[in-house]
């Protein structure tokens, strides 16, 4: 959908937000962007093709142009200073077309939809790459990342391989040692007539043994995250937009909220307070985040009851906004829009132009 769009005096910076119509953190950032009176407009992948169509002018003449149609108003993809690559899943459910032509149409459509992000808005700083959030969306590299700039990670086997796993698990159990299992991706299962939000189960992370690996065949249809079992005093999310970090730290053990799974504490776990990453940290961090070939991301770590940090994984585009009222004092809105409109966050306050 094309952006609002104020007078050209009074645009200081031109923002794209690719995401998905049901992201509320989307919607309050961009209701700050404008505020500050920025040009902000939306690029929802999933309603192409069905509601929304896409040309690419090219001639060796001209400068190439990338035009997004959507209820009838275009809007030229390659005009934005900043592009927010905030929730791009690709693009929407197919037409309804001859069974003969969906298996051509879907193919061609998945190509053009890891193919696209690399034609608009070329000369854009980017929040974050396409080829970061690509690369970074390995669970195996980021580990493996982790160690090279000299973080500590708990141990790790992703595998289809039954034997591999049943040796990994026996292996933590005879030194007495707990073992956890987590998928790759979020997954959640809802029953037909649910309601589009409501889930009925939902993958968390949770202790496994040998005892439980389902047989051969059904175990080798996709590989798993095995770990084994880390304790720690608490677990912090670190918000990092650039070298700057607002962070806090919550799941405390030996809180009556504690969980395996963090995602399954109640939103109003009042455990949760602000936390300062030790320099170090911080540092290590930001370089794992440039190898990956990200300026922006929410990362998760450990705290051990000595103290010790140990990585989790890093989200490119992790769940923050709640932070701001949850946690007024951090001001992470306002350093995210800085961060937006300067490439830079963590500037004073006198220095943003955000209204209200």
């Amino acid at each position: 959908m094309p952006g609002h769009q104020p007078d050209a005096e009074a645009v200081t910076c031109r923002v794209l937000i690719a995401t998905d119509r049901a992201d509320p953190d989307a919607e309050v950032v961009c209701k700050a962007l404008r505020a500050r009176g920025l040009d902000v407009g939306f690029f929802y992948g999933t309603e192409y093709p069905s509601h929304a169509t896409i040309s690419h002018f090219l001639s060796p003449a001209s400068a190439a142009r990338a035009s997004l149609a959507t209820e009838g108003v275009s809007d030229n993809l390659g005009r934005y200073d900043v592009v927010w690559w905030r929730r791009y899943q690709g693009f929407g459910p197919r037409m309804a077309l001859h069974p003969d032509d969906e298996p051509l149409v879907d193919i061609e459509n998945r190509v053009y939809a890891r193919q696209l992000p690399y034609s608009i808005a070329r000369g854009a700083r980017w929040i974050n790459t396409p080829h970061g959030e690509l690369v970074s969306a390995s669970k195996i590299l980021q580990l493996q990342v982790a160690g090279e700039v000299g973080m500590s990670f708990p141990e790790t086997l992703v595998t289809n391989n039954r034997a591999h796993a049943q040796a990994f698990l026996d292996a933590a159990a005879n030194a007495g040692r707990r073992t956890i299992f987590k998928t790759a991706i979020p997954h959640y299962w809802r029953e037909p007539g649910s309601g589009e939000r409501s889930f009925n189960a939902y993958a968390y992370t949770a202790d496994i043994r040998s005892c439980d690996l389902v047989e051969e065949d059904i175990f080798r249809v996709n590989a798993g995250i095995f770990q084994v079992f880390q304790r720690s005093a608490f677990e912090v999310r670190a918000v990092f937009m650039g070298d700057f970090c607002v962070a806090y730290e919550h799941n405390h053990a030996g809180f009556r909220g504690h969980q395996l799974d963090a995602r399954r504490q109640p939103m109003n776990d009042n455990s949760r307070k602000v936390h300062c990453l030790s320099d170090a940290v911080r540092r290590q961090c930001v370089a794992l985040m440039g190898r990956l070939g990200l300026v922006f991301g929410c990362a998760d770590l450990l705290v051990t009851p000595e103290g010790d940090y140990v990585f989790l994984e890093v989200n490119p585009q992790g769940q923050w906004v709640w932070l701001q009222e949850a946690h007024p004092e951090l001001d992470v809105l306002r350093h995210f829009c800085d961060f937006v409109e300067f490439g830079e966050a963590g500037l004073p306050a006198t220095s943003s132009a955000l209204a209200g």
